[in-house]
């Protein structure tokens, strides 16, 4: 059985996957994030495009309203490989102006589910 690792996410981004959550009556982050990448990938859409189209902004410090969820090794590794992805693609960084974040990554992928729906 796979590990779990704690992500903190900014608090929209928190938002917008705990209402998808609520919505679908899955009980853990993991399943709304296997059910996301389950969709998008069934329709064919290109998970790296969808990372890549979205510009980096200034994601600023950390914030006490970010939140920390928990979800699966694999789940994360995931993210971190399309957070990756994107930094190549964009000649962006981890930290500092102009980074992107877990957070925008997590929020673009909720936004293309919706739209598949």
């Amino acid at each position: 059985m796979a590990g779990s690792k704690n992500v903190r996410l900014q608090f929209d981004a928190w938002k917008a996957l705990r209402t998808l959550k609520f919505e679908t009556g899955m009980s853990s982050y993991s399943e709304v994030f296997e059910t996301i990448f389950s969709v998008l990938e069934k329709g064919k859409t290109d998970l790296k495009e969808v990372i890549i189209s979205k510009k980096p902004t200034d994601t600023g410090s950390v914030s006490k309203s970010d939140k920390t969820i928990v979800i699966d090794e694999d789940i994360h590794r995931k993210l971190a490989h399309y957070k990756e992805q994107y930094m190549i693609e964009n000649d962006a960084t981890a930290r500092g102006p102009g980074a992107v974040s877990i957070s925008q990554i997590v929020t673009t992928l909720i936004e293309k589910y919706r739209e598949k729906l």
